[in-house]
């Protein structure tokens, strides 16, 4: 995504949900893309085997193969739900609206950050995802299965350190 950047703000750092959130729906994908590899690549030869097998492969193997399309899609549209940014000067983060399919762009400056913190689990460690909470005066942004939060929240006291 294209940031609107104001005049001598740097882009530091983008983060959006983990693929690794969306494991299921990745296996489905691969799963209905092999699938119709190999309709198309083995379906002759079953065709002799079983009647009327012939006709429906091409269909079956676009089926699977939009099935595939549609599941990569899906995961790309729900990774894009929720995305950060880090500037030198602002946190901005991009929401999209389930209902109304809007999307909200809202900026936290860093000057007014209190703190930022960072929760994992046992599995989110291995897995190198995690949450991230940033809390300014009367709100909380809470993020989940971000990759790598822990480098986020080094950049931003890094930033905040620069500016002291």
């Amino acid at each position: 995504m294209k940031w609107d950047l104001l005049p001598g703000e740097v882009l530091i750092h983008e983060a959006k949900t983990s693929h690794i959130y969306f494991f299921k729906e990745l296996i489905v994908a691969v799963v209905c893309f092999i699938s119709s590899v190999l309709i198309l690549i083995f379906g002759g030869k079953v065709s002799g085997v079983v009647p009327f097998f012939g006709m429906m492969r091409m269909h079956l193997a676009l089926l699977f193969l939009m099935a595939a399309l549609s599941a990569f899609g899906y995961i790309e549209f729900k990774r894009n739900k929720e995305k950060i940014a880090l500037t030198n000067e602002r946190i901005l983060i991009t929401k999209r609206d389930p209902q109304t399919k809007r999307i909200r762009i809202e900026t936290i400056p860093l000057d007014k950050l209190i703190r930022v913190s960072v929760y994992q689990s046992f599995w989110q460690r291995l897995l190198g995802t995690g949450e991230i909470v940033f809390q300014i005066p009367g709100e909380t942004h809470k993020f989940e299965h971000i990759r790598n939060p822990k480098e986020i929240e080094r950049a931003v006291y890094r930033i905040l350190e620069r500016t002291r």
